[in-house]
């Protein structure tokens, strides 16, 4: 019987196999304006995440993996 596999691993799985599935393909310059492009998204997110509470947005880059 396998060992039950929590929630989070699930998602983080899950998560991976649909960016390896965007990524497939491309050439080093495409996955490098993938990434800029997601980066600027994650940047206007946390932005207007700050304005709409108030209270400062912690970054997922500034965290340890």
């Amino acid at each position: 019987m396998a060992a039950h596999e929590p929630k989070c691993v699930q998602w983080k799985r899950q998560g991976a196999e649909r960016l390896a599935e965007q990524l497939v393909g491309l050439s080093a310059e495409q996955e490098l304006a993938f990434w800029q492009a997601q980066t600027t998204q994650l940047k206007l997110l946390q932005s207007k995440a700050k304005q709409h509470s108030g209270a400062p947005v912690k970054s997922a880059t500034n965290q340890k993996l």
